[in-house]
Protein backbone atom coordinates (compact mmCIF):
# COMPACT_ATOMS: atom_id res chain seq x y z
CA UNK A 1 0.00 0.00 0.00
CA UNK A 2 3.18 2.29 -0.13
CA UNK A 3 1.15 4.48 -2.60
CA UNK A 4 -1.89 4.59 -2.43
CA UNK A 5 -3.47 7.90 -2.56
CA UNK A 6 -0.69 9.30 -4.43
CA UNK A 7 -2.99 10.89 -7.16
CA UNK A 8 -0.33 12.83 -8.90
CA UNK A 9 2.72 10.42 -8.76
CA UNK A 10 2.87 9.17 -12.46
CA UNK A 11 6.07 7.38 -12.17
CA UNK A 12 8.27 4.78 -10.03
CA UNK A 13 11.65 3.69 -9.79
CA UNK A 14 12.24 0.53 -7.79
CA UNK A 15 15.25 -0.60 -6.41
CA UNK A 16 16.68 -3.75 -6.75
CA UNK A 17 15.97 -5.34 -3.35
CA UNK A 18 11.90 -4.99 -3.84
CA UNK A 19 9.98 -7.89 -6.07
CA UNK A 20 6.67 -7.62 -4.75
CA UNK A 21 3.97 -5.07 -4.68
CA UNK A 22 0.75 -5.35 -2.82
CA UNK A 23 -1.84 -3.20 -3.06
CA UNK A 24 1.34 -1.14 -3.77
CA UNK A 25 -0.46 1.62 -6.59
CA UNK A 26 -4.03 1.15 -5.12
CA UNK A 27 -5.94 4.52 -6.25
CA UNK A 28 -2.72 6.44 -7.04
CA UNK A 29 -1.88 8.08 -10.09
CA UNK A 30 1.45 5.82 -10.75
CA UNK A 31 1.03 3.91 -14.54
CA UNK A 32 4.97 3.96 -14.83
CA UNK A 33 6.59 1.35 -12.74
CA UNK A 34 10.66 0.57 -13.91
CA UNK A 35 12.16 -2.17 -12.27
CA UNK A 36 16.22 -2.28 -11.43
CA UNK A 37 16.74 -5.47 -10.68
CA UNK A 38 17.44 -8.92 -12.39
CA UNK A 39 15.03 -11.18 -10.43
CA UNK A 40 11.55 -11.71 -11.35
CA UNK A 41 9.06 -9.50 -9.53
CA UNK A 42 5.41 -10.25 -8.85
CA UNK A 43 2.53 -7.95 -9.32
CA UNK A 44 -0.66 -8.84 -7.35
CA UNK A 45 -3.83 -8.52 -9.46
CA UNK A 46 -6.28 -11.17 -7.12
CA UNK A 47 -4.45 -12.36 -4.28
CA UNK A 48 -6.74 -12.05 -1.14
CA UNK A 49 -8.99 -9.05 -1.26
CA UNK A 50 -9.17 -6.06 -3.76
CA UNK A 51 -7.33 -3.86 -1.62
CA UNK A 52 -4.34 -6.82 -2.05
CA UNK A 53 -4.25 -5.75 -5.54
CA UNK A 54 -1.04 -3.79 -7.06
CA UNK A 55 -3.55 -1.58 -8.92
CA UNK A 56 -7.45 -0.57 -8.27
CA UNK A 57 -9.55 -3.09 -10.17
CA UNK A 58 -10.16 -1.78 -13.44
CA UNK A 59 -6.97 0.06 -13.92
CA UNK A 60 -5.41 0.56 -17.60
CA UNK A 61 -2.80 2.14 -19.20
CA UNK A 62 -0.16 0.79 -17.11
CA UNK A 63 4.21 0.45 -17.93
CA UNK A 64 6.15 -2.46 -16.48
CA UNK A 65 9.56 -1.76 -17.55
CA UNK A 66 12.54 -4.39 -16.64
CA UNK A 67 16.11 -4.35 -17.37
CA UNK A 68 17.48 -6.27 -20.61
CA UNK A 69 19.24 -8.37 -18.02
CA UNK A 70 16.58 -9.35 -15.99
CA UNK A 71 13.43 -11.51 -16.19
CA UNK A 72 10.04 -10.31 -16.99
CA UNK A 73 7.94 -9.99 -13.80
CA UNK A 74 4.55 -12.06 -13.93
CA UNK A 75 0.88 -11.00 -12.60
CA UNK A 76 -1.20 -12.96 -10.68
CA UNK A 77 -4.99 -12.65 -11.68
CA UNK A 78 -6.44 -10.01 -14.03
CA UNK A 79 -7.55 -6.91 -12.32
CA UNK A 80 -5.93 -4.82 -13.55
CA UNK A 81 -4.00 -4.47 -17.64
CA UNK A 82 -0.58 -3.46 -18.10
CA UNK A 83 2.12 -3.68 -20.74
CA UNK A 84 5.35 -5.29 -20.13
CA UNK A 85 8.47 -3.81 -21.40
CA UNK A 86 12.29 -4.66 -21.76
CA UNK A 87 14.85 -1.74 -21.15
CA UNK A 88 18.28 -1.83 -22.21
CA UNK A 89 20.70 -1.40 -19.73
CA UNK A 90 24.34 0.16 -20.26
CA UNK A 91 26.77 -1.89 -22.08
CA UNK A 92 23.54 -3.77 -23.63
CA UNK A 93 23.68 -3.87 -27.42
CA UNK A 94 20.72 -3.80 -30.16
CA UNK A 95 20.27 -3.36 -33.68
CA UNK A 96 18.17 -0.69 -35.43
CA UNK A 97 18.31 -0.44 -39.57
CA UNK A 98 21.60 -1.25 -40.57
CA UNK A 99 23.69 -0.43 -37.44
CA UNK A 100 24.16 -1.93 -34.10
CA UNK A 101 24.07 -0.34 -31.29
CA UNK A 102 25.82 -0.40 -27.62
CA UNK A 103 23.45 1.71 -24.53
CA UNK A 104 25.93 3.87 -22.90
CA UNK A 105 26.69 4.57 -19.14
CA UNK A 106 23.24 6.58 -17.66
CA UNK A 107 20.83 4.42 -20.45
CA UNK A 108 19.55 7.20 -22.79
CA UNK A 109 22.49 7.44 -25.03
CA UNK A 110 23.70 5.04 -27.38
CA UNK A 111 27.52 4.19 -29.13
CA UNK A 112 26.90 3.55 -32.88
CA UNK A 113 29.41 -0.07 -32.99
CA UNK A 114 29.07 -1.76 -35.77
CA UNK A 115 26.96 -2.40 -39.19
CA UNK A 116 24.38 -5.02 -39.02
CA UNK A 117 23.22 -4.62 -42.83
CA UNK A 118 25.47 -7.39 -45.15
CA UNK A 119 27.05 -3.96 -46.93
CA UNK A 120 26.33 -0.29 -47.46
CA UNK A 121 26.21 2.10 -50.31
CA UNK A 122 25.92 5.27 -52.10
CA UNK A 123 24.66 8.24 -49.53
CA UNK A 124 24.74 7.11 -46.03
CA UNK A 125 22.91 9.10 -43.22
CA UNK A 126 23.33 7.67 -39.40
CA UNK A 127 20.29 8.84 -37.48
CA UNK A 128 20.40 11.36 -33.90
CA UNK A 129 18.50 8.75 -32.49
CA UNK A 130 17.12 5.78 -32.20
CA UNK A 131 14.22 3.24 -30.24
CA UNK A 132 14.29 0.11 -29.10
CA UNK A 133 11.43 -1.75 -27.07
CA UNK A 134 9.38 1.60 -26.83
CA UNK A 135 12.78 3.86 -25.54
CA UNK A 136 14.31 6.59 -27.40
CA UNK A 137 18.41 6.76 -27.29
CA UNK A 138 20.27 9.62 -28.73
CA UNK A 139 22.97 8.76 -30.95
CA UNK A 140 26.23 10.14 -28.95
CA UNK A 141 29.42 8.20 -29.95
CA UNK A 142 30.67 6.46 -33.34
CA UNK A 143 32.84 3.27 -32.23
CA UNK A 144 34.60 1.12 -35.13
CA UNK A 145 31.75 0.57 -37.47
CA UNK A 146 33.42 2.10 -40.66
CA UNK A 147 36.70 0.85 -39.75
CA UNK A 148 38.19 -1.18 -42.18
CA UNK A 149 35.22 -3.30 -42.98
CA UNK A 150 36.18 -4.01 -46.83
CA UNK A 151 33.46 -4.74 -49.17
CA UNK A 152 31.12 -3.97 -46.72
CA UNK A 153 32.33 -0.07 -46.89
CA UNK A 154 33.84 0.31 -50.15
CA UNK A 155 30.37 1.37 -51.93
CA UNK A 156 29.79 4.18 -49.60
CA UNK A 157 30.18 7.47 -51.49
CA UNK A 158 28.98 10.13 -48.40
CA UNK A 159 28.34 9.95 -44.86
CA UNK A 160 26.21 11.97 -43.14
CA UNK A 161 26.80 11.98 -39.34
CA UNK A 162 23.99 13.96 -36.78
CA UNK A 163 24.89 16.90 -34.99
CA UNK A 164 24.53 14.20 -31.60
CA UNK A 165 27.45 13.01 -32.16
CA UNK A 166 29.93 14.39 -29.66
CA UNK A 167 32.89 11.32 -29.93
CA UNK A 168 34.93 9.18 -31.84
CA UNK A 169 35.53 6.25 -29.67
CA UNK A 170 38.51 4.50 -31.23
CA UNK A 171 41.27 5.46 -33.63
CA UNK A 172 40.88 4.88 -37.67
CA UNK A 173 36.98 5.82 -37.18
CA UNK A 174 36.87 5.80 -41.34
CA UNK A 175 40.19 3.71 -42.65
CA UNK A 176 40.23 2.59 -45.44
CA UNK A 177 36.54 3.61 -46.45
CA UNK A 178 37.94 3.61 -49.98
CA UNK A 179 34.68 4.84 -51.83
CA UNK A 180 34.06 7.53 -49.56
CA UNK A 181 34.08 11.10 -51.30
CA UNK A 182 32.42 13.25 -48.93
CA UNK A 183 31.61 12.99 -45.12
CA UNK A 184 29.71 15.71 -42.87
CA UNK A 185 30.89 15.40 -39.57
CA UNK A 186 28.70 16.74 -36.48
CA UNK A 187 29.36 20.11 -35.56
CA UNK A 188 29.17 19.19 -31.51
CA UNK A 189 32.30 16.75 -32.30
CA UNK A 190 34.70 17.41 -29.80
CA UNK A 191 36.94 13.80 -29.58
CA UNK A 192 38.41 11.53 -31.93
CA UNK A 193 39.47 8.66 -29.24
CA UNK A 194 41.44 11.78 -27.42
CA UNK A 195 40.07 15.08 -26.67
CA UNK A 196 39.69 17.51 -29.42
CA UNK A 197 42.12 15.19 -31.80
CA UNK A 198 41.30 13.27 -34.97
CA UNK A 199 43.54 10.19 -34.86
CA UNK A 200 44.42 8.84 -37.93
CA UNK A 201 40.75 8.98 -39.00
CA UNK A 202 40.47 9.16 -42.78
CA UNK A 203 43.80 7.09 -42.86
CA UNK A 204 43.44 4.97 -46.63
CA UNK A 205 40.30 7.22 -47.46
CA UNK A 206 41.47 7.21 -51.36
CA UNK A 207 38.89 8.97 -52.88
CA UNK A 208 38.16 11.99 -49.93
CA UNK A 209 39.89 15.29 -51.06
CA UNK A 210 38.20 17.44 -48.83
CA UNK A 211 37.08 17.76 -45.00
CA UNK A 212 35.33 20.58 -42.93
CA UNK A 213 36.49 20.36 -39.23
CA UNK A 214 34.17 21.01 -36.35
CA UNK A 215 35.46 23.63 -34.15
CA UNK A 216 35.50 21.33 -31.22
CA UNK A 217 38.96 19.35 -33.04
CA UNK A 218 42.26 20.94 -33.24
CA UNK A 219 44.62 18.56 -33.06
CA UNK A 220 45.51 16.21 -36.03
CA UNK A 221 47.62 12.65 -35.42
CA UNK A 222 47.98 10.35 -38.50
CA UNK A 223 44.52 12.26 -39.16
CA UNK A 224 44.96 12.08 -43.36
CA UNK A 225 47.62 9.30 -43.92
CA UNK A 226 47.77 7.73 -47.32
CA UNK A 227 44.42 9.69 -48.19
CA UNK A 228 43.10 11.57 -50.94
CA UNK A 229 42.53 14.82 -48.73
CA UNK A 230 44.20 17.95 -50.02
CA UNK A 231 41.52 20.54 -48.37
CA UNK A 232 40.93 21.07 -45.11
CA UNK A 233 38.94 23.31 -43.84
CA UNK A 234 38.96 24.40 -40.27
CA UNK A 235 36.03 26.16 -38.21
CA UNK A 236 37.92 26.47 -34.81
CA UNK A 237 39.06 29.65 -34.17
CA UNK A 238 41.37 28.66 -32.00
CA UNK A 239 45.42 27.29 -33.07
CA UNK A 240 45.38 23.82 -35.02
CA UNK A 241 48.23 21.49 -34.66
CA UNK A 242 49.22 19.46 -37.60
CA UNK A 243 51.85 16.44 -36.32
Amino acid sequence: NTFQYCTNLASVEIPSGITQFYGTFRNSGVRTVTLTGTAQADFYGSSGTSVARAWTDGTTGITIRYPSTGTAPTRTGTSFTATVQQYMVAGATFTSGDFTYTVNAGSSTVTLTAIAAASLSGDITVPNSVTYSATTYTVTHLGDAFKNQGAKTSGITSITLPNTVTNFTGTGTFQNCTGLTSIHLPSALTAGYEANQLTNTFQGCSNLASVEIPSGITKFYGTFRNSAVRTVTLKSTSQADFY
